[in-house]
């Protein structure tokens, strides 16, 4: 091969390698539609904690005590965290040693709900303050206003409709619930066509929503935080059933425990519970 060729046939391969990188890793898999972004989740879901290298500590005093301290007066809160991943956010709660009511972790990738579950099995009352369930976050299985907080961190880009996630987390909150969010920052949005926006215009498409007191606070280099509430007060109610939160997937909300599974006495559907205690859906 002579120079004349070797140069551009060098530059293809390398453009060539950069797309797949940027495809696959950089925006792990978004442009691919879901279930590539759930295959690529499943393949490193043991690696997940150290390739993101977070800090536990910084996140029990930016998440944990703070959530904690803005639902003092509700005495067992329950907590949805869509896209829980690894858990971190309900790490950050039960580290604080003072969370007493429940969260249920939902992704849509069932590796990472095993490495949550692990994780959560192994700090001290962890397993009886979580469950988690394995669904997508664009069809939450609960009725409206079920959770007093409903969390979604460094997710929302990486899903195919980010809007109707926002749309479920909102219908699923109480009236007075905490809404706790994250929007991508900084260069690398760059790297998610249509699929970021400004912190501004983000904050002002909540307000949109209706959401009350919507605040961006600076978090990490790559996101910011967003608080926001949905109108009403904040009702004090006793701590539901796992059982009772649920909807089946024909939408009834009759579970019943049976076994290792839940089951519908409406329709007779069945959620598997498998060794993990992960709660199973089948994905649309």
């Amino acid at each position: 091969m002579t120079v004349e060729l070797l140069i551009p046939t060098a530059i293809l391969i390398i453009c060539i390698g950069l797309f797949i990188y940027w495809l696959f890793f950089a925006t792990e898999g978004v442009y691919l539609g879901k279930r590539t972004v759930i295959r690529l989740y499943d393949l490193y879901a043991n690696r997940y904690d150290d390739i993101k290298q977070y800090d536990a500590e910084w996140e029990q005093n930016t998440l944990g005590e703070p959530i904690l301290a803005a639902l003092q007066n509700i005495p067992h809160p329950l907590i949805l965290d869509v896209a829980t991943g690894t858990a971190r956010f309900a790490s950050s709660l039960i580290g604080t040693g003072s969370f007493n009511g429940h969260i249920i972790g939902l992704d849509a990738s069932l590796k990472m709900l095993e490495a949550a579950a692990d994780k959560i099995a192994a700090l001290p009352d962890g397993a009886s303050r979580v469950t988690f369930v394995h669904q997508d976050a664009q069809a939450l299985p609960f009725d409206d206003s079920t959770f007093d907080a409903v969390a979604c961190l460094e997710a929302l880009e990486f899903v195919p409709n980010a809007r109707k996630v926002v749309a479920e987390i909102v219908r699923v909150a109480k009236p007075g619930a905490l809404i706790v969010l994250t929007n991508r920052k900084g260069w690398q949005t760059l790297l998610y066509p249509f699929k970021t926006q400004t912190t501004k215009a983000f904050t002002a498409y909540l307000r949109g929503l209706g959401l009350e007191d919507v605040t961006a606070i600076l978090w990490q280099m790559d996101y910011d935080l967003i608080w926001a509430f949905k109108p009403g007060l904040l009702p004090t109610t006793e701590l539901a059933s796992i059982a009772a939160s649920l909807r089946c997937p024909n939408q009834h909300r009759a579970l019943v425990a049976s076994g290792t599974s839940l089951r519908c006495t409406e329709c007779g559907a069945t959620l598997p519970i498998d060794a993990h205690g992960i709660i199973g859906y089948e994905l649309p």
